[in-house]
């Protein structure tokens, strides 16, 4: 997903990754800033493309919904060699939930697990590798093997 302006001041990596408490820092820091309003812009547009993809009525992954919770958002971008532009082009969301698991006697266990919670590439590059990227990105940074 292209932008009207350059995101490479917002996202600083290939894969950006924005733990749980930085967002809000951020939002702290730059309330009245370019900075916030255009993390916004890319992490609120890539929230609706995933909810459109997976036919949800609403996003799951907004920058206001990321400042009040605990999860980890990573975002992957490419840099377009033809005109040098940048375009985001994955993002993955993470988190800690409560789950209710039922064992092989059917007995149910309540337990807290990490889960991607939303997971997203841009039509124009699934099946590229770029969901592997962030899935690995996401396993190292967590370390999960």
């Amino acid at each position: 997903m292209e932008f009207k302006f350059n995101i490479n001041s917002v996202l600083k990596n290939e894969i950006t990754i924005y733990k749980n408490g930085e967002v809000t820092k951020i939002r702290d820091k730059y309330r009245n800033h370019e900075y916030h309003t255009r993390l916004s812009t890319i992490v609120d547009d890539m929230g609706t493309a995933s909810a459109r993809a997976q036919g949800l009525y609403m996003p799951i992954t907004t920058l206001s919904k990321l400042i009040y919770s605990k999860h980890t958002l990573y975002v992957l971008k490419e840099m377009v060699e033809r005109d040098h532009t940048t375009r985001v082009l994955g993002i993955l969301k993470t988190g800690v939930k409560r789950l209710f698991l039922t064992d092989t006697r059917g007995e149910m266990h309540e337990c807290e697990s990490s889960c991607v919670l939303d997971f997203y590439v841009h039509e124009s590059m699934q099946r590229a590798g770029c969901g592997k990227k962030l899935f690995e990105a996401m396993l190292e940074e967590e370390g999960i093997t």
